[in-house]
């Protein structure tokens, strides 16, 4: 905790994300055999945060991967890692709280696994967002009532924090 004058400073820690994957009960490739499980989780100090996956052997041990290390512009709210290798999802807001309720705003980054910044979407409301992804296919049978520009592939779906439900088109 830092103090100056009129500025306090306090730096925040957060586990923001823990997901684990029973490999076991999944399908995976022939060189994870002896994986049990994997743990993705994401911490942040302030603005930085950091990615890492913990893979469980079967003989009990276990090793890390860094997948990716950010500083981004501003506190990280809420962290959603997406389904096969597609990156991952941060909220992230300028405001380290409530204060002043009538401005606060969050904005949407995708990252992929590389720590490329796949997409933005600013001006979000307050959280949570509560992500749901989903893949959209065409149906087989044709519809005649079916939309033209549908696009198929990962979609995710979350609250927009103004009362709404947003979607975002990953990917095929």
């Amino acid at each position: 905790f830092w103090q100056g004058g009129d500025y306090n400073y306090q730096t925040t820690f957060e586990v923001l994300l823990s997901k684990t994957t029973d490999l076991r009960r999944s399908a995976c490739g022939a060189d994870s055999s002896s994986l049990t499980c994997v743990t993705d989780l994401v911490l942040t100090v302030d603005y930085l945060v950091t990615w890492l996956k913990i893979y469980q052997r079967a003989d009990g041990s276990s090793f890390y991967e860094k997948i990716f290390e950010k500083t981004l512009s501003g506190f990280v709210n809420e962290a959603f890692v997406l389904p096969d290798d597609c990156g991952i999802v941060l909220t992230v807001s300028l405001f380290d709280n409530y204060r002043r309720p009538g401005f606060y705003r969050q904005d949407l980054y995708w990252f992929d696994k590389s720590g490329d910044l796949k997409g933005f979407l600013p001006l979000l409301g307050r959280g949570p967002q509560s992500f749901c992804t989903a893949v959209l296919d065409r149906p087989r049978e044709s519809s005649k009532s079916f939309p033209v520009d549908f696009q198929e592939g990962l979609h995710v779906f979350f609250a927009d924090g103004h009362g709404g439900i947003a979607c975002v088109r990953l990917g095929h």
